[in-house]
């Protein structure tokens, strides 16, 4: 056997795996959650093609966002020291908390 050559090569502990799994649930759920809030709201019938364009387009990209976040915040940090990394998982946390799902008002 022998020693792992480079940082690359090196096992991840499981500490940090662990990490990713409730991160990667969070976000799942938070994802879920925005989809929720997405189909609660109403349409606005007869407020133009613009704003039904771009309110679809928000919509889908709320659903999206948790999930993009947890994959550039694990490429990004790809090099970085396993803190950095949960410091920007745990940013990602905070900031995309679905609240109108929390509140029920649906908007």
């Amino acid at each position: 056997m022998t020693a792992p050559e480079t940082e690359d090569e090196q096992q991840t502990p499981a500490s940090v795996l662990v990490l990713y799994g409730v991160t990667a649930g969070i976000y799942l759920l938070y994802a879920i959650a925005w989809a929720i809030v997405g189909f609660r709201i109403g349409s606005l019938a007869g407020a133009g093609m613009f704003l039904d364009i771009s309110t679809i387009a928000s919509r889908v990209l709320a659903v999206l966002a948790p999930i993009l976040w947890f994959v550039i915040a694990l490429r990004v940090g790809k090099r970085d020291t396993f803190f950095r990394k949960a410091i920007l998982l745990l940013a990602g946390i905070a900031f995309l908390v679905p609240w109108p799902f929390f509140w029920g008002t649906g908007l």
